[in-house]
């Protein structure tokens, strides 16, 4: 199907989707979201430098389909050709959601999905990192300063355990003619 095709095919299915919308809502979803994926498929054969941006050429393409419409059609979408979807209806079944459209695919889809974490690390910025690291260094104080390095690099980390930095920092250092002689 080439881009005229798919153009046209678009803006017929606005007409045709309300005409459908009584039967089941999942037969009229899916159609936008894989017109949507398929523009989106075409936007990245584009040649870089003349292609416009993602949104403004769906606008072109699909002028009769809202942003945000489009954004949730594409999920549902996704979702459903995804290879979690079988774990997705079975995970939906046990916690008593029953699937009769996009909201409760996306329902189903974020009670399935893992929790994310809210809080973010608290980061020293770069600013005071620079100049606490000048002082302890004009100051002479080498070992202090490598502790408070090693505690940055943790800060960076997000998978870091409080301390797990620091605590490998003072694990006994061995010498090569230690391990030589064993």
């Amino acid at each position: 199907m080439d881009q005229e095709q798919l153009q046209a095919a678009c803006a017929d299915s606005p007409t045709n989707s309300a005409e459908r919308a009584r039967e089941t809502a999942i037969a009229c979803d899916i159609p936008v979201g894989q017109q949507v994926h398929a523009f989106c498929l075409l936007h990245d054969r584009l040649p870089r430098r003349d292609r416009p941006k993602l949104n403004d050429y769906l606008d072109q393409m699909m002028p009769t389909v809202v942003k945000r419409s489009r954004q949730r059609h594409l999920k549902t979408f996704l979702i459903i050709s995804s290879d979690d979807w079988p774990a997705i209806q079975a995970h939906a079944i046990e916690v008593g959601i029953e699937i009769t459209g996009m909201d409760s695919i996306l329902k189903a889809a974020r009670s399935f999905s893992q929790p994310r974490p809210r809080h973010k690390k608290v980061r020293t910025p770069l600013k005071e990192r620079y100049l606490e690291l000048r002082f302890l260094l004009l100051a002479r104080r080498y070992e202090d300063g490598r502790r408070r390095a090693l505690e940055f690099d943790e800060e960076d980390d997000d998978d870091a355990l409080p301390g797990s930095y620091v605590a490998e920092d003072e694990a006994p250092v061995r010498n090569v003619g230690d391990l030589k002689a064993e």
